[in-house]
């Protein structure tokens, strides 16, 4: 607390800035991915002040504060580019786990970007956000945007989608921590196409009431099988949240984890890994439906389970 007051007291100017992650509805590595925002994520003041430097602090331990943190890169490109010479203390609150596939850091960085847009007068357009954010990681450009959003190349090609109707999920963020490399090294890219695709989706999202149904069977996420085979513990926790999805009884005996391009879509149901894991969701039909299944996971006691419904433009 003293620290705090210590900040706030050489502080003339504040932006209060919250981080939404995303979750990816249709994830391919033939180069495109349809993701939407939900409002979990993170929230973080960026403070102005009147020492140089950079302060990044934050409420989770495990989180490096220096320039391993895509935060702390972020403020570093702008102060080079723009020759800002003023400090700056950000606090990060983070309320979902690191390594849990919603995007966190990329999030962070793009709410950095444009706060300190904002705070420091720099006048860039969403243009000019967005070509800085190519050079922090793939992810960022998506959250510079916002809404629902194909996204092509690296992650650097984003269209949005003017997309009306809002969805519910259910998060399970399991306590695993899953870092992105672990799953592309072990990733094998098929020479067939991919068994989605995206245009379906984007038609069925389009329009004025899509249908949830025809959602949840065109889920698709070609990391999850490799995730699931990396990650064994992964596996299990996906077999109990189907299991507590399916009002019918799963024979989980001869499933086999698969690298196989259609392993993920075997017993769908709404259920799919987000990115690189370990935070699996369920695309729900109404926020009840999905309250009700949130009360039903409660038993998965070192999960958190979370109920979001999805943020467009």
């Amino acid at each position: 607390r003293s620290s705090a007051r210590s900040a706030s007291a050489e502080t003339r100017r504040e932006s209060g800035a919250g981080s939404p992650d995303r979750v990816p509805i249709s994830l391919d590595y033939f180069g495109k991915s349809v993701g939407s925002h939900h409002p979990v994520g993170s929230h973080h003041p960026v403070r102005e002040r009147d020492r140089k430097g950079i302060s990044l602090v934050s409420n989770n331990p495990a989180l490096p504060c220096d320039n391993r943190n895509i935060v702390y890169r972020t403020v570093e490109l702008l102060k080079k580019e723009y020759g800002i010479k003023k400090g700056i203390r950000i606090e990060i609150e983070k309320r979902i786990p690191i390594g849990g596939g919603l995007g966190g850091g990329s999030s962070n960085a793009a709410t950095t970007l444009m706060a300190l847009n904002e705070l420091w007068k720099l006048r860039l357009s969403k243009v000019e956000l967005v070509h800085l954010s190519n050079r922090l990681g793939s992810d960022v450009p998506f959250f510079i945007y916002g809404g629902t959003a194909l996204v092509k190349g690296r992650g650097e090609i984003v269209f949005p989608l003017p997309v009306k109707e809002g969805f519910h999920y259910v998060l399970l963020i399991p306590p695993l921590s899953i870092p992105t490399e672990n799953i592309y090294k072990n990733l094998k890219f098929p020479l067939t196409k991919s068994p989605v695709n995206a245009n379906i989706i984007i038609s069925e999202l389009l329009k004025q009431k899509p249908s949830c149904s025809k959602m949840q069977d065109l889920l698709y996420n070609r990391l999850s099988a490799v995730a699931q085979r990396v990650y064994p513990v992964l596996h299990r926790t996906i077999q109990a949240f189907h299991l507590a999805v399916s009002p019918y009884r799963i024979n989980f005996a001869n499933l086999k984890i698969s690298t196989n391009r259609f392993a993920t879509l075997t017993i769908s149901n709404g259920v799919l890994l987000s990115g690189s894991g370990s935070t699996i969701f369920k695309l729900c039909r109404s926020k009840k439906e999905a309250e009700s299944l949130a009360s039903r996971l409660s038993h998965l006691s070192e999960s958190q389970v979370v109920v979001v419904s999805s943020l467009n433009k």
